[in-house]
C-alpha cells in the first residue's frame, strides 16, 4: 500500500483526505492518505514524513520545506514555494503544482491576466506565486494585506525574479481592478465573516478569485456575484493541484469525467454557508427593511421573514384591515406574538414593523443571538416614499403624523439597536445592503 498525507498547521477542516483518495479510488491505486498536523517542521517531524512515499505542503510550510529537499522542480525554484514532495529512493523531490491549480481555474473561467489591473490580497505562499505568475503573465499587479513589511520583501522578490515591480496600495485606496485574488486565509471555515477589505469595495472589481475553498462561495464571491461580478470558487484550484500531485505520485492522468467525479465528491463534503444568529430590521414605516432585509438573507443564504406578512397570513386580512376591524392593541399583541415565535430558530433576516420597537422591549431578547440593526432613514426620503402609498394604517398620506412617529420612535430605535445604518440620500438597494452587511460581520 502506498502511503502519502498533508502536513500543515492546522488542517481541521482540510479537504485533502476526501480528495486524494477519491482520485486513488478512481484509479484503483491502493494508497492510503492522511492528515498530519504539527505546529513544528523540526527534524524529527521530517522522519516521519520521509516514511511515506509523497506528501503535500499547505499553511505555513510551503517555504520552510525546502530546505529540507534533495532536488527542487524548476517551479519550487522559481516560486521558493513548495506544496507537494516525492520521495523515491529515499531522494525528497519538491514540486509546486499550485500553480497548475491556479491557471486551470484562470482558464477553466476564461480569465486572461495579461494587460488586466490585477490586485493579490496578501503576502504568503499562495500569495507569492499568484503574483508573480500574474506579472509573468503580463498583468498590472498591485497587492494589499496587513503586513506591509512583508508585502515590500514579496515586491523586491519578484523584482529580482522577473525585473518587474508591483505595487503596494492600502486598502483604503482600492478601487477599480479587473481581477481581485484573495490569496489570504480570511473568510475561510470557520471565520466565515473576516474579510480584509470593505465588501462595498467590490463592486467595482469585475473578477473576483478567492482560493479559499470552504465555504464553496466565500462571503466576498457571494458580495461579488450579487454585484453582478464574476465570482471563481478555489475549489477547483484545490482539486487540480492534488491531482496533478497523484500524477507526480503515481504517473497517472485523469480524464475530464474523472476530474469532474472527484470535484463533486469534494463539494458535496463542504457544508453549507450558514448564520447561527438572527438579524432582525427595524425603522420607520418606508425605511426599506422588507426589501433590505429580503437582500441580506439572499446574500447570507438566511431565511427571510416578514412579520407583517406573517401576521396577515394568520388573520387572512391585510394589516389595514386588522386595524379597522380588530383595532391596533389587538394588533400589537399578535405582532409581539409572531416576532417571538420567529427568533425562536436561527439563521433568519427578519423584517419587522416600524412600531414593533415602540411596543415590545426590544432589549429583553438576547442580543447574542439576535442582531438588530436599525435603518435611520432621513424624514424627507421617507416622506416621498409614502406618498400616496394608502396601505400604511398610521399614516394615510400624512406628512406631520409620520413625523410624529419618527420623533418618538427614533430614541426607541437607537437604543435597542446594535448597529445603525443612516441613510441621507437615496441610493441603490445593493449599496445599502452591503453597507448593513460590513457592519453586520463585525458582530457575528
Amino acid at each position: 500500500m502506498y502511503k502519502y498525507g498533508l502536513t500543515g498547521m492546522p488542517l481541521g477542516h482540510s479537504m485533502s483526505k476526501i480528495i486524494h483518495e477519491e482520485i486513488l479510488k478512481i484509479k484503483n491505486i491502493d494508497g492510503k492518505y492522511s492528515l498530519l498536523e504539527t505546529d513544528n517542521l523540526d527534524k524529527s517531524f521530517w522522519e516521519v514524513l520521509t516514511n511515506l512515499d509523497g506528501f503535500n505542503v499547505t499553511i505555513p510550510y510551503k517555504k520552510d520545506i525546502i530546505k529540507y529537499l534533495d532536488v527542487c522542480s524548476d517551479e519550487v525554484k522559481l516560486y521558493n514555494v513548495c506544496n507537494t514532495v516525492k520521495i523515491l529512493d529515499n531522494v525528497k523531490t519538491g514540486y509546486n503544482t499550485d500553480v497548475y491549480g491556479f491557471n486551470d481555474t484562470l482558464l477553466k473561467n476564461s480569465v486572461n491576466l495579461k494587460g488586466k489591473k490585477v490586485l493579490v490580497l496578501g503576502n504568503g505562499g499562495v500569495s507569492t506565486l499568484i503574483v508573480l505568475e500574474a506579472v509573468l503573465q503580463g498583468a498590472d499587479v498591485y497587492i494589499s494585506g496587513r503586513n506591509k513589511e512583508k508585502i515590500y520583501e514579496l515586491i523586491d522578490f519578484v523584482f529580482l525574479k522577473t525585473g518587474v515591480k508591483p505595487k503596494y496600495i492600502k486598502k483604503e485606496d482600492i478601487d477599480y481592478f479587473d481581477v481581485m485574488i484573495n490569496g489570504t486565509s480570511l473568510g475561510m471555515y470557520p471565520n466565515v465573516f473576516e474579510s480584509f477589505i470593505p465588501l462595498e469595495k467590490l463592486k467595482n472589481i469585475s473578477v473576483v478569485f478567492d482560493v479559499i475553498y470552504n465555504p464553496y462561495k466565500t462571503l466576498m464571491l457571494r458580495v461579488a456575484e450579487y454585484y453582478g461580478n464574476k465570482g471563481i470558487s478555489g475549489l477547483n484550484m484545490l482539486v487540480a493541484q492534488a491531482v496533478k500531485a497523484q500524477e507526480i505520485f503515481n504517473n497517472i492522468t485523469l480524464s475530464k469525467d474523472e476530474f469532474l467525479k472527484v470535484l463533486n465528491k469534494a463539494k458535496e463534503n463542504i457544508p453549507p454557508f450558514k448564520v447561527d444568529k438572527n438579524i432582525i430590521l427595524i425603522g420607520a414605516p418606508a425605511s426599506g427593511k422588507t426589501s433590505i432585509s429580503r437582500e441580506i438573507a439572499k446574500i447570507l443564504n438566511m431565511q427571510f421573514i416578514d412579520i407583517d406578512q406573517l401576521i396577515a397570513e394568520k388573520e387572512g386580512m391585510t394589516i389595514n384591515e386588522i386595524f379597522e376591524n380588530k383595532k391596533e392593541a389587538y394588533f400589537r399583541e399578535k405582532e409581539r406574538e409572531v416576532f417571538l415565535e420567529s427568533i425562536k430558530n436561527k439563521g433568519r433576516v427578519i423584517s419587522t414593523g416600524g412600531g414593533l420597537a415602540e411596543y415590545f422591549n426590544l432589549n429583553s431578547i438576547n442580543k447574542e443571538e439576535n442582531i438588530i440593526v436599525y435603518i435611520d432613514v432621513n424624514k424627507d426620503i421617507l416622506f416621498n416614499r409614502i406618498k400616496g402609498d394608502t396601505t400604511r394604517p398610521l399614516l394615510k398620506d400624512d406628512k406631520n403624523k409620520l413625523f410624529e412617529i419618527i420623533k418618538r420612535r427614533h430614541p426607541v430605535y437607537k437604543e435597542c439597536c446594535s448597529l445603525s445604518q443612516k441613510v441621507e440620500k437615496e441610493e441603490n438597494i445593493k449599496d445599502t445592503t452591503v453597507k448593513i452587511i460590513d457592519k453586520i460581520i463585525l458582530r457575528i
